[in-house]
Order: structure tokens, then sequence, then C-alpha cells
């Protein structure tokens, strides 16, 4: 959605102000589902732990930052309680349900009874009041109502009332008698989830304002329960005084900073002034614009200009402008890698800007104008330069951006890597002749350090290493360096032994016998390869690492060799000069037949042969076969050229992988196929003639299936759509694909095998182990 163009800070909308009801019930409020990409400004750089819930999503798979809040500080508060330090492993398990190695199956309430003080030091009083009080926790989570799966399928533990009251009852009488503070606190905050869980909202906010409230000293559960009596006073209808009570957990509990930021959701103006109105400083005032400025769903200008006029310079406004710049790249950036990286260098040729539309464009100079402002007024303070030097670069004025950056001399720490990942965007999208090789191995140094990626994964959460080899690539495949475009974004080995093609693969050989590569060339190769050696260690023995990459397309060539028999000699001489370690036994023979396929099943007869004794002995056997027409020998080799494709258990010989889902690598069965009419034609005996047609009709079969999945509706996509055993769960029926095979010709072998050798001892054995041959025949 594009930013309305009368600027202002937007409320959200109402649909996320009927959800208070929920919200309040809860704590935890709505929450910010954005994805933030293409960060070539990045706030884990620049700020602390500290500021974290304002970059990231409550959904664990999108959180951009290590982790959220601080999840040990609960942990630690009770190892501090202990004095003497228990297993933390028992002891995290007990307070967070976590998956613990050993631990899994051990029920909580056992841990705490029989493991978690097993051979401590804790004395015994600490000990007895620690588990009375874990134990009773343990039972209220079935009051608040806690999932029993962690899938969201709905299952909750639950209490009736009658047990719900008793429950109550027995935290009162707990925390009455109960002699450490520190377990007394922590009673009294169950039994204020207590009244809540139970709908005794006015109790639970009167038992907060009676216990909680009058401590002087605030402690953790002290704040998680402030989190809680601040959700309780919305639902009661004090809306001022509720946000103003998440906005100070917010600012004093870490461990709730989550849960106060997301529950921190005003929707109107009213509630605005209401909690405004209970600020009782200019920080209070200036943290209210910090929390609402940095939402996904506001343009939080407006917020700036009130903490600067509250504090000034504060660390609040720069994460406030650190998000604004993020929404611009995410809602920007982010369309570059949806559609070619050339579109955005069409606009930087036009001179227009990186953003996509006008109303983004008025913005971000709003935001330009307010960060050179701040710019001149405070210039020891760095972080303005870059977020000045950055919003040009966004609006297109490359050269006035770069200025702007290398004005600002050489910074350091995290601020040195922004400057440095911008100007060097600048330099690729602004530098019209190729990168000399001294600029390539400067970028190749650039990509490991500034990006922190010293194993050359070329992956990161921001994705702002991807968008500066998206330009690097783009650079390349205008220069008609294909195969470096290509390995600049980001293909690995893996895609090219998944489905390879003689041309790529010598394509590939070529840029890797060339002379003197850059350390740019070598970087991507080592990223191609997936060589798990640092950079460092890499480079020093450049030869050696090219050797090895060598060596591995080499093997996949041999391979592609093997698919042609004509060139089999020519594939066995390129394994032998391979080192020993690239030959493998064999745990088939691929000589051997059977008549049902089993994949994966275990041999029943042992292969005596590695990779490379194979290949010479089927390239011995391929010869004799056309020097002799041995029908043995054909056999032998429609035998191995089916056992070799994706539908034999031999498939290792000549793919890499095999997938569950598609057919991929080597599953041309029509190799197979010639080979087995050869046996047919030059067979004496029926016996020989009667195994070779029923191998030709298997791998007719499979040839069938090839074709009619590459026909097959996506939509529709299921790759055991032909298999018998599933054809009572097939939108298609089995009998009708039996009709489609008929009648395309792909059953003639099996009419072969029923019409000419019926009276073979192996039609006999194949009928009864075949079920596809069984059914052919009783139509």
């Amino acid at each position: 959605m594009p930013f309305p163009k009368t600027f202002r800070s937007v409320w959200l909308s109402a649909s996320l102000l009927l959800s208070l009801g929920v919200q309040s019930l809860n704590a935890c409020g709505a929450f910010d589902d954005s994805i933030h990409y293409f960060n070539l400004f990045v706030p884990e750089w620049l700020f602390g732990e500290e500021y974290q819930p304002t970059f990231y999503t409550s959904s664990a798979y999108y959180n951009i930052w290590a982790k959220a809040d601080y999840p040990d500080a609960n942990l630690q508060s009770w190892q501090h309680f202990f004095e003497k330090p228990v297993k933390e492993d028992p002891l995290r398990k007990v307070l967070y349900d976590s998956w613990i190695e050993g631990y899994h199956n051990v029920g909580r309430d056992v841990l705490v009874k029989s493991v978690l003080f097993d051979g401590s030091m804790v004395s015994i009083p600490r000990q007895e009041a620690a588990k009375q009080y874990l134990l009773l926790a343990l039972e209220m989570e079935a009051l608040s109502n806690r999932p029993t799966d962690t899938w969201g399928y709905g299952r909750q533990e639950e209490l009736t009332p009658e047990a719900a009251a008793n429950l109550t009852e027995r935290l009162k009488k707990a925390m009455e008698r109960e002699k450490f503070p520190f377990l007394k606190n922590r009673y009294a905050f169950q039994l204020l989830k207590a009244y809540r869980y139970t709908g005794q909202t006015q109790e639970a906010i009167q038992f907060y304002n009676k216990y909680f409230a009058p401590l002087e000293q605030k402690d953790l559960i002290s704040y998680w329960a402030m989190d809680h009596y601040a959700g309780l006073l919305l639902q009661a209808g004090e809306t001022g005084k509720g946000y103003y009570h998440f906005l100070k957990v917010f600012e004093q509990a870490p461990s709730r900073r989550h849960s106060a930021y997301h529950s921190f959701n005003i929707a109107n103006s009213q509630d605005w002034t209401s909690t405004y109105k209970q600020c009782q400083t200019n920080q209070d005032k200036a943290l209210m614009h910090f929390i609402r400025g940095t939402k996904q769903d506001v343009l939080g200008l407006e917020d700036m200009r009130s903490i600067f006029g509250l504090l000034g310079n504060h660390e609040w406004l720069r994460i406030v402008m650190s998000r604004e710049i993020n929404k611009l790249e995410s809602n920007n950036l982010k369309f570059y890698g949806q559609q070619p990286i050339a579109e955005l260098m069409k606009r930087v040729e036009n001179g227009q800007s990186l953003l996509k539309n006008e109303d983004y464009e008025d913005y971000a100079g709003q935001l330009l104008r307010f960060s050179t402002t701040a710019y001149y007024n405070n210039r020891d303070d760095h972080f303005w330069a870059l977020a000045k030097g950055y919003l040009e670069l966004m609006l297109g004025r490359l050269s006035t951006a770069r200025i702007t950056l290398e004005q600002a001399g050489e910074l350091e720490g995290p601020q040195a890597r922004i400057q440095g990942e911008l100007l060097l965007a600048i330099q690729l999208m602004q530098q019209v002749e190729p990168l000399s090789t001294v600029q390539e191995n400067t970028i190749a140094i650039q990509l490991v350090e500034l990006f922190a990626d010293p194993m050359a994964n070329w992956s990161t959460q921001q994705n702002n290493q991807e968008f500066i080899l998206e330009l690097l690539a783009h650079r390349k495949r205008l220069a008609g360096d294909h195969i470096m475009a290509r390995l600049l974004a980001r293909e690995v080995i893996s895609s090219n032994k998944t489905n390879p093609d003689m041309e790529g693969i010598d394509s590939l050989l070529t840029f890797i016998n060339q002379p003197d590569p850059s350390e740019l060339e070598l970087l991507a190769l080592k990223h191609f390869t997936g060589n798990e050696a640092t950079w460092s260690s890499f480079v020093q023995d450049p030869d050696a690492a090219i050797r090895r990459v060598r060596y591995d397309v080499l093997d996949i060539k041999g391979r592609l060799l093997m698919r042609d028999p004509q060139t089999l000699g020519a594939a066995a001489a390129l394994f032998d000069s391979l080192p020993a370690e690239y030959d493998f036994p064999l745990e088939e023979n691929p000589f051997n037949m059977s008549i049902n396929d089993c994949v994966h099943c275990k041999a029943y007869t042992s292969a005596s042969f590695t990779r490379n004794r194979f290949v010479r002995k089927l390239a011995e056997v391929y010869q004799i076969a056309q020097e002799t027409n041995s029908p043995t020998d054909y056999y032998l080799l429609g035998n191995a050229y089916y056992n070799m494709t994706y539908f034999g258990p031999a498939y290792e010989i000549m793919n890499f992988f095999r997938s569950g889902v598609s057919y991929d690598g080597f599953y041309d069965c029509r190799v197979a196929l010639g080979f087995y009419d050869k046996a047919m034609k030059y067979a004496q005996e029926p016996e020989m003639a009667a195994q070779a047609c029923f191998m030709a009709a298997k791998a007719q079969q499979k040839v069938f299936y090839v074709k009619a999945m590459a026909d097959l509706d996506q939509a529709n996509y299921w790759s055991n759509k032909f298999i018998m055993d599933d054809w009572s769960n097939s939108e298609t029926t089995f009998s009708q694909v039996q009709s489609q095979m008929q009648a395309q010709g792909y059953l003639s072998y099996f009419k072969r095998l029923k019409e000419q050798y019926p009276q073979t001892r192996f039609f006999q054995r194949a009928i009864r182990e075949c079920n596809y041959l069984n059914y052919y025949v009783s139509q």
C-alpha cells in the first residue's frame, strides 16, 4: 500500500481497535507482521539488543534479531535466588517447557520433584519452598488456557470453575505463609493471573494496587505483573492509564518489552490524548512517540519531530529514522528482488529515484530534509551522514550521496560497514566502465568483511549482501560473462548436479581453467561449490582451491558422458583421472534385474564393483556387444542403463540426488529400451527373450511416466499418480491410465510378452509377482 499524500502519523485500522478486547485479555496486543529486507541500512549493526522489539515481528520465523526480549532473565533470577546454582538444563525445561536433549520425555513436575535439585548445594528450606511454588505454577498453566500443542490447533488445558476456585484459594494460602520475598512475589503474580483468568477483573486490579503498586523496589516479576495490570486496565476501560503502564513496562523491563511494545497499540486520538496526560516527564512523552513512530502502519516523521523537540538528538530519534528507512527499503527494493534488477538500473540510468512511486518519493524527500537538518546540527554524530547519504541514494542522487558518505571520513565499527556497503552499491550502479581486476579483488574482500561472512554463505537476514550480489550479477550479464553472472546470482553446484547439461558444464570448465582469476571469481567459485573453509584459508592456496572445483565439475561431466554408451570409454578415463576419493563402492550390482522395482531396498546380492571399475566394465561389455551382437551382453547393458536411472536402485552412479516428488537427473529409459530390443532380436532362447521383453515393458512404462508427468497440469501435480498402489486415491484411476498407455502404444511389450512368451517359466513367475503384468493379462 503506498503512503498517503497527506503525511501525518496515521492511526492503526479500525479492525485493530476492535481487537482491543482480546489484546487486554492477553496483554500482548496486535503484532507487526512486516518483514523488512534489502536493508542496506541495518539497524542491528547500529543499535543494541535493548531496542530490538521495534525491528522484529511477533513470529519467531520472521525475527530479524537473534531472539525476542531477554528470555533468560527469569532463569537468571531463579539461579540468584538459589544462591548455589542448580543444573541449567532441567531448570530451563521447567521454566520454559523447552525441548532439552535428555529431558524431552520427562514431565516437568517430575523434574521439579526428582531432578532439579539432585546433587545441588541449595539449602533444604529453599529447595522445599521452590518445589512447592513451581508445582503450583505448573498447575496454573491449565487455568491460563495454555495450548497443549505448539502448532496452533486449538487444543487447550482447561480447569473447571470449581477447580479454578480451589487453585485460587491454594495460591492465597501459599502466598500468606511464604517467608522468602522472592517466592512471595511470584505467588502474588500467580494470584493476579488467577483473578484475571477467572474473569475477576476488578479483584485483579484491586489486588495489584494493594500488593504490587506500593513496592518501592520493583523486581522482574513486579513488571510482569504490571504488564498484566495494564491489560486489565484496558479491559476495564481505563485506556490512558493502561497504555501508560505498558509504556513503563517497555521502559523498565526488557524481559517484557516485546509484549509491552505490541500491546501499546493506540488506535485513536482520544486514547492517545488520555495516555499523554498520564506522562510525568518529557522522556515519557518521547517514548510514546518512539513506540508509535516505529509501528509498521505509521509514518514516523511527525513523531521524530516530537522526539527532537522533547529530547533533542536522542537515540530513540535515530532508531525511528532507521525504521522509516527500512520501511522505504522493504516497500521498494524488494520490488527488484522479485523482478529483474535491470528495472532498477533503468531508473538509475534515467536519473530517477530507486522508489516505485511518487508517494514514496515525496515522503523520502521530507525524511531527507529532516536528516539534512540533523546532519548539520550534529556533525559529530555520523549516523546522520549515513541517513542523509542513504536517502539521497534512494532518491537517485548518487553523486550527492557519494560525496556525503565520503565527507564523513573513515568511520569505525558498524557505521563503517554501512558506509562501505552504501559506497559499494553506488559504485556498482554508477560506474560505466567494467570493473578492473584490482576493483574485483577489493570487492571480494568487502563481500566477506562488510557482511561478516567469512564462509561466503552469501545469505543474510536483511538481504543486503544479496542486493549487492544482484548488482554485480547484472553488470556481468551486460558484459556477456554469463558464467560469472550465474555464480554471482548465487547458483550452486548442487543445481548443476540435479539436471546438468554438457554445454553448461563445458562452459564452467572453461571458466575454471582460465588463468589468473580475480579474487571475486575465486569467491564466487567457493560459494558455488559449497567449500566449507574460511575465505582467508581458501584464498591462501588458490591453485588447490581451483583444482578441487575442477574435480567436482569433471565428476559431473563424467556422469553426463555415461548417458551416451558411445562415450563410456571417455567417461571411464575421466573418472580414473580424478583423485581416489571421488570413487565409491556400489551397494547394488547394476547388471542384476528384479521384477519389482525397489529403489531403497537392501540388496540381495553383494556388488563387487566400485564406480570406476564398473564404468570400465560397462564400456567393455558395450564393445563386446557391438562386435558380437551377444544377446546376453545387450541384456546386461539394458539392466545397467535401467538401474542407473532415477527409477533404479543403482541411480547413484549417474545421479547425485534422487527427489521423491519429481523426475530429476538421468531418468531416460529409452537407452535401456534400445538394448532390450537388441537382446530380444538376437536371443536364441525364449527364456532370455521373455526376460528382455519384460524389462523392456518396465522401461517403456517409465518412458510413459516421464512424458505424462511433463504433460500433467501442475495444479494437480502428484508424483505417484500412476503408481498402482495409489490408484484408489488418484483422480485419474489406474485403469484410465492404462487405457491412455494402451491408446498411445506404451503397452506394446506387455502385449508381446503375453502373446509370444506365455509358456515360458519366466512369464509364469512374472505374472505372479508383477501386479502390472497381472492386471494387463486379466483385462
